[in-house]
């Protein structure tokens, strides 16, 4: 179909498309950027997390009350050879060898769930494991997206490199499969619980 006047139409509907254009300084959650990543400064990641807010980062949809102390910054860590990254919130010391040991178990159950069931969602898209000392690891989907097995083992082994550079704390992290957040996770020493190591 021809339109006989739509030189007309573009000229009379220029104004209103400068107002849909977003002012200087105003961008979503996710906005293009050159960031380089924590654990591989020579590559580029074309995604910017913003800085934190209460709403924004909460964490209540998991059962811990943990929370990061003043103003310990976010680290976004990604694993060699994957989509996987996630970006950490890091909070009180805790026990090395507990953190290691409650990953490790988390990583090898997940990988025996692949090699039975494939690379499927979380059932009722959430997982919680309790190590044998004190430490907790819980995930859950995030953003209307469903976290798979796949992108729950990539996260954790993000997580543990990333506390293997930086020391072992408890910490609640989000979880991007791409430029989507697919999930927000935890580890952490229960509220019935005291801090292994204090900070």
């Amino acid at each position: 179909m021809r339109f006989p006047n739509s030189s007309i139409a573009i000229v009379a509907l220029a104004p209103f498309i400068a107002l849909a254009l977003p002012a200087k300084g105003t961008f979503s959650s996710l906005s293009i950027r050159n960031q380089n990543q924590a654990n591989a400064p020579d590559t580029l990641i074309s995604i910017e997390v913003l800085s934190r807010t209460e709403d924004r980062h909460n964490v209540d949809t998991l059962s811990s009350p943990l929370r990061s102390r003043g103003n310990n910054p976010s680290v976004l860590w990604r694993t060699g050879g994957s989509p996987t990254f996630i970006v950490v919130y890091p909070s009180t010391v805790v026990n090395a060898v507990s953190v290691i040991n409650v990953i490790d178990a988390c990583y090898k159950l997940i990988l025996h769930s692949i090699q039975q069931h494939g690379d499927v969602i979380l059932p009722g898209g959430y997982f919680n494991w309790m190590g044998i000392n004190g430490i907790a690891v819980e995930a859950i989907n995030a953003n209307n997206h469903q976290l798979t097995w796949g992108v729950l083992a990539a996260a954790l082994k993000a997580v543990k490199q990333y506390m293997e550079a930086n020391g072992y704390r408890q910490a609640h992290f989000d979880i991007y499969d791409g430029e989507n957040m697919v999930g927000k996770g935890l580890i952490y020493t229960p509220p019935y619980l005291q801090p292994i190591i204090g900070d």
